[in-house]
């Protein structure tokens, strides 16, 4: 009689119900335990945001909204607009785009809306980060327990914690790392990618598994991903695949010839997938900084943004130890003792196990901490520390302008060093109390709890991200639009309330400026967005601010102006109403959303008679200065700048009038008008009255006043004499008048 056997379907579903449940209950946890640490953002996802301490939520929200626009809507380049910074078109190749972000955004803004989609993102930021960490931890034989710890301590870490309050979404992001190096191992792994050295016969054998090239292609695709997100992050894993690539060579060194080659082939393949993938959006980014002067980064920034060992050992703000936030601290870098004790006890336990990821911890902290070290919230001692090395670095170096976003990788680390002490407790408890099967549950969910609490800051603040589309949608093209006061609003909120008009603002918030000048040399805008309200004082010039306001906007194309009344004081209020009494006597608001106040600029009719044009320091100048026999004036060194402005719609001529005269002796003086040269004056020590007749073309031109003569300092020149300021000539009683 032939024996039965039961068809393999009716005994696979309980086998599949476990491994389904072993796969989805860390994600579930992860979800739920970032709907807590993200409180109360979860109970209105599509009116809400977190921003406790930046503008960059706004710019993120607009970062999603520009390249849904750009590729769906505008059918143009992402990286390039002309929308922000009016009337020029920056490069977005330098800035904290999240162009992956913004992709995966497209479907989740075509359901949800554009704030829901964010905030999911956000959501999903975090749950992955921990899943993929504990994915990690699954992979190097860490018990689930023990995997879930290391995603966790990864996840919620307090650097991550501070991005999510600063609203950097591409810095939340973090789930492309452990990715990374679970690829980037498993690529390297020598029983899984290869045949034995004994079975393979050629270099051929060691790359033909599929598993090999498998898992090739993931750690490129996602190394790609992470730069597609934020380079930051992209460094970091160059700067891992770099030290792991050389620490598993020498390793491999014991193991014999034949291993050291199948490694190395292994190894040089990896690279070079990487590589081929990073390469050409490495490439364009390069190029973008090589041609951006504002792309490197000051080394006062630098130091600034470096983290602080002492602040390594300082909770912050911490659920678990009642503690608040330090002040001044914008990043938060707390590393959280229960993690340090439990991979301490990793080490101590299982040396030969931890010793490499105790070696990136190290590392990645000891270069977090910047160039110098740092004794106070902007004070260093005066001595070199190694990540003075990664600021020299080409390109890269330029890039990195905030080491302390190192602790973000550095959290992996610690987290599976914490991971491997909790397996080793773990054992140790099961061997010391076998009857109690439930303490090693019991002791892993107080583990857990303890460092969720530490580094839980408590709920956190959130932004009304209501907009009343309406009221925006009244703002038409063609025209750009001026929000005012500009000083809180000359970046991250114009931004987002242009997701619901779409036209081209005044200013704007980018990770690299871009180093225009419009808004603090064109006259009228320059008045308008210093925050005073009133025009500028006459100090070496005077002009007729009310005369030239509306023909102004008009010529330069602002079209609409947004007044947030609801950051104005009643005395600020009155005095801006003062100032822009031209523009808003008889013409109402177009649009009210709560205090806010649209308004469109009146079309100006100019009369047959051209209009008096506007002269105003530029570039280059020292402070006025006063004598009796003078009046006002202003020195230079070698070079200097004015602006001028034709407030009529077609070319018109003026007449220049000026003082100018020049240090100790005659100064050649070299006029060039919008790049081209008009002529040359002498400044000689007497002063000088001059005059001259230039045709200025429709609205604003740049004067450029040069000397090839090198120039002198007072303190060098004259005893007694400390004015330190190098000077060549000096300008006064500046006059345009028509012809």
């Amino acid at each position: 009689m032939k024996a039965v056997i039961a068809p393999t379907s009716n005994l696979n579903p309980p086998r599949k119900l476990a491994a389904f449940w072993r796969a989805v209950w860390p994600f579930a946890a992860y979800w739920g335990l970032t709907i807590v640490f993200s409180w109360p953002l979860s109970l209105n996802l599509s009116q809400s945001g977190v921003s406790a301490r930046s503008a960059d939520l706004w710019q993120n929200l607009w970062n999603l909204w520009w390249m849904k626009h750009a590729l769906l809507e505008l059918h143009t380049n992402p990286f390039q607009t002309d929308l922000l910074f009016y009337p020029d078109h920056p490069s977005l190749y330098l800035h904290a785009l999240n162009p992956l972000g913004g992709l995966m955004s497209i479907p989740l803004q075509a359901v949800f809306g554009l704030v829901t989609a964010h905030n999911l993102l956000v959501l999903l930021g975090f749950t992955l980060s921990g899943y993929a960490a504990y994915q990690l931890g699954r992979y190097l034989r860490l018990s689930a327990g023990a995997a879930f710890l290391a995603g966790l301590t990864f996840a919620y870490s307090p650097i991550l914690s501070s991005e999510l309050d600063l609203g950097q979404l591409e810095q939340i992001t973090a789930y492309w790392l452990p990715l990374f190096v679970l690829f980037f191992l498993k690529a390297l792994n020598s029983e899984a990618s290869s045949p034995s050295p004994s079975e393979a016969k050629g270099w051929r054998d060691y790359l033909w598994p599929a598993a090999f090239w498998r898992n090739c292609l993931l750690a490129a695709i996602t190394l790609l991903c992470t730069a597609l997100t934020t380079w930051y992050y992209a460094i970091d894993l160059v700067i891992f695949a770099a030290l792991a690539g050389l620490a598993l060579s020498l390793s491999s060194w014991r193991l014999g010839r034949a291993d050291v080659r199948a490694f190395a082939i292994r190894l040089a393949a990896l690279a070079l997938s990487c590589g081929v993938l990073l390469t050409p959006w490495l490439w364009v980014t390069a190029r973008a900084a090589l041609n951006t002067p504002t792309a490197a980064a000051r080394s006062s920034s630098v130091r600034y943004n470096s983290a602080s060992l002492l602040d390594f050992f300082r909770p912050g703000e911490s659920l678990l130890w009642f503690s608040g936030p330090i002040e001044g601290q914008e990043f938060y870098q707390f590393l959280g003792y229960i993690a340090l004790v439990l991979a301490a006890i990793g080490l101590f336990g299982c040396w030969r196990e931890a010793r490499g990821w105790f070696g990136l911890l190290a590392f990645f902290l000891i270069f977090a901490l910047g160039p110098q070290f740092k004794t106070g919230l902007d004070s260093y001692l005066d001595f070199p520390l190694p990540g003075a090395l990664l600021q020299r670095l080409p390109i890269i170096g330029g890039f990195f302008r905030v080491p302390v976003r190192l602790l973000a990788f550095a959290m992996l680390p610690l987290g599976l060093l914490a991971g491997i002490g909790f397996d080793w407790l773990s054992r140790k408890l099961a061997f010391r109390l076998p009857q109690y099967s439930w303490a090693k549950f019991a002791f892993g969910g107080l583990v857990a709890g303890l460092i969720f609490l530490e580094y839980f800051p408590g709920p956190r603040q959130t932004a009304d991200l209501g907009l009343d589309l309406a009221a925006w949608k009244q703002i038409q093209p063609p025209g750009a639009v001026l929000s005012l006061p500009f000083g809180p609003l000359g970046g991250g909120i114009p931004m987002y309330e242009q997701t619901g008009h779409g036209q081209p603002i005044i200013g704007g918030y980018l990770a690299r400026l871009p180093g225009f000048d419009f808004v603090e040399q064109a006259p009228i805008i320059r008045e308008l967005t210093q925050g005073s309200f009133k025009p500028s004082a006459p100090d070496f010039v005077s002009n007729n601010f009310e005369t030239t306001l509306l023909p102004a906007l008009n010529i330069y194309g602002v079209r609409y102006l947004v007044i947030h009344r609801e950051l104005l004081s009643v005395k600020q209020s009155a005095a801006l109403d003062k100032t822009l009494q031209p523009l808003l006597e008889n013409n109402p608001p177009i649009a009210r959303a709560g205090k806010l106040e649209i308004y469109r600029v009146p079309e100006y009719k100019w009369p047959d008679n051209p209009l008096p044009g506007w002269v105003d320091q530029g570039k280059g100048w020292y402070e006025e200065e006063t004598s009796p026999a003078i009046g006002t004036y202003r020195w230079a060194e070698r070079e200097a700048t004015l602006t001028l402005l034709n407030p009529n719609p077609r070319p018109v001529r003026y007449r220049l009038e000026w003082s100018l005269f020049g240090y100790r002796q005659t100064y050649p003086v070299q006029l060039s008008l919008n790049g081209f040269s008009i002529g040359q004056k002498e400044a000689s020590p007497t002063l000088q009255q001059q005059a001259f007749e230039i045709e200025l073309p429709p609205g604003r031109s740049t004067l450029v006043i040069k000397t090839t003569q090198a120039a002198q300092r007072p303190s060098e020149a004259e005893p007694n004499n400390r004015d330190p300021r190098p000077l060549a000539f000096a300008l006064a009683h500046l006059r345009l008048t028509l012809i």
